[in-house]
């Protein structure tokens, strides 16, 4: 039996990774293995394990199960979540070593990132175009396609970037409050509705 200054240490044999529970080691063990043993019955997705395989089920349910303490919305997953309340709080944990700058989101300092390094990953299929976050790149396809998904709803105008649109609102209706602007990219709802305020 062991005492409680005694604690057993799970070791991953394949890099320095240790724990005290044995759960632990087996999922750590997915990321050299690459096994991914639940499916998802509604597309390709697959999870190394139970749990990401039920977050990633909410992407197909609309399940919103974690909601701001500080405002109405609510997200489908926990870090979403607590990314949204530092807009609140003003709290910004990431930062950059580079220049000092400060972010909400580690992926937001991913991106920036990317400005120091010069690293653009992501590239147009059909021109020679690179930029650094998905975004860009996006915005530019859509100049391909022909796709104009942003539309102001007191008018119709369509245009391929949501900047266009906001200078639109800014111009054409500045004296009037809109409703939301619906977005049709890709047949997917916009991740926030944007709203015009006067």
């Amino acid at each position: 039996m062991l005492c409680h200054t005694e604690i057993k240490l799970f070791t991953c044999s394949e890099c320095d990774y240790k724990t005290n529970n044995s759960g632990n080691l087996q999922r750590h063990m997915y990321m050299h293995t690459g096994i991914k043993a639940y499916p998802c019955t509604l597309c390709d997705y697959r999870g190394a394990e139970r749990g990401a395989l039920q977050n990633h089920m909410r992407k197909h349910t609309g399940e919103k199960p974690y909601a701001c303490k500080y405002c109405d919305m609510k997200f489908s997953y926990r870090n979403a979540k607590k990314a949204h309340e530092r807009v609140h709080t003003g709290e910004k944990p990431f930062v950059c070593e580079t220049c000092g700058f400060k972010f909400t989101q580690r992926g937001s300092l991913r991106s920036h990132m990317r400005i120091h390094t010069g690293e653009k990953p992501y590239a147009c299929n059909i021109c020679d175009y690179k930029c650094r976050t998905k975004e860009k790149l996006n915005n530019h396809e859509a100049k391909h396609s022909g796709e104009k998904p942003y539309i102001c709803n007191i008018c119709g105008y369509r245009t391929a970037l949501k900047k266009y649109l906001q200078s639109h609102l800014d111009h054409v209706h500045k004296n009037e409050i809109t409703p939301k602007l619906s977005t049709s990219r890709r047949g997917r709802k916009p991740k926030r509705s944007l709203q015009y305020h006067r």
